[in-house]
């Protein structure tokens, strides 16, 4: 509702202020990946040069210098840039606005993105007006996103492309000793080390995926407490036990949820430990899964081996002597 004052003058309420305002927001994110757009499509960052004289490696690290932000983020707008601005630009009118923000990027994945781009020719076909173009588009983005996430879609899953482009890659081989156990329970009083150190939290969370820690150790005070804490936690976290159909069921959760709405609703106070406890839950169901790969395809040996040790031949029979 708009309250009218007298003459022509009117005065937004404040739901309507609100709303306008994150549509502005909206229009100027989607500004920032239509200049980045340019920039990759000219290769304008092969002239630029960071603050200390050299030149950038990748549009990626030139995105994440500029912008600031995790890699991940920078990633996130590069894979925007790459998979739907440009190739939408080249469909639609030079005044027309390309409606994608970064949050588009991460609900659609690559796959998503394809067929935006693959039916984009029929959605703008015979709509010259570059408004009407924009919200053609933006009907499309929509109409893709709530195919991916519907419950009855068989299009919702997420493909091997975007799991590549959103997910930590899993290690090749099982570690020596469930380090990422010890450092998730001891991460906090590892931190507190760290600090000091002036280490990089970055290398913290690939560490906390890769179960490798190449920082020096402490000889001594708060992480030698927190180590031992740690190694009696993950001890008694090794002799849990559960039951195959409750696992099952903790996997369908895990599998049904939505990072971005994940990450959404979390609190700002509770993110980095959060983040810390994925990684560090992401390493053990990969160890996990490794483990059960290797006891399904060791199946027959471990029968044949059974049975050789009950005295049973391949038949059941007990063999006489």
């Amino acid at each position: 509702m708009t309250v009218a004052l007298s003459g022509s003058a009117e005065v937004e309420t404040p739901r309507e202020r609100a709303v306008r305002r994150v549509e502005e927001l909206k229009r100027a994110v989607g500004g920032v990946l239509e200049v980045l757009a340019a920039i990759y499509r000219d290769e304008d960052w092969r002239y630029l040069h960071d603050d200390t004289g050299a030149p950038f490696a990748g549009f990626g690290q030139f995105v994440q210098y500029t912008l600031g932000g995790s890699a991940s983020n920078a990633r996130r707008y590069r894979q925007g840039v790459e998979t739907l601005v440009v190739p939408l630009r080249d469909l639609t009118a030079p005044d027309t606005r390309i409606p994608v923000t970064p949050n588009d990027i991460a609900q659609l994945g690559q796959s998503g993105a394809r067929r935006v781009v693959a039916a984009a020719p029929d959605v703008l076909d015979g709509i010259s007006d570059s408004r009407a173009q924009t919200a053609a588009l933006r009907e499309l983005i929509d109409e893709v996103i709530a195919e991916r996430h519907s419950p009855t879609s068989t299009d919702g899953a997420v493909s091997s492309d975007d799991e590549s482009s959103m997910l930590p890659a899993i290690p090749a081989a099982l570690p020596r000793a469930p380090a990422g156990d010890v450092a998730a329970a001891g991460d906090y009083c590892r931190d507190m080390a760290s600090d000091s150190m002036g280490a990089d939290p970055l290398s913290r969370a690939v560490d906390a995926v890769t179960g490798r820690d190449d920082r020096p150790d402490m000889a001594a005070g708060p992480a030698t407490d927190c180590q031992k804490l740690a190694r009696a936690q993950s001890m008694m976290i090794a002799r849990a036990t559960i039951s195959g159909a409750d696992l099952q069921a903790v996997l369908s959760t895990v599998l049904s949820v939505d990072p971005v709405t994940a990450a959404d609703g979390v609190d700002a106070a509770n993110s980095a430990q959060t983040a810390r406890d994925c990684l560090a839950a992401a390493q053990r169901l990969a160890r996990l899964g490794q483990l059960l790969k290797a006891l399904h395809e060791a199946q027959p040996a471990k029968q044949t081996l059974i049975r050789t040790l009950s005295g049973t031949d391949s038949s059941g029979a007990v063999p006489t002597s």
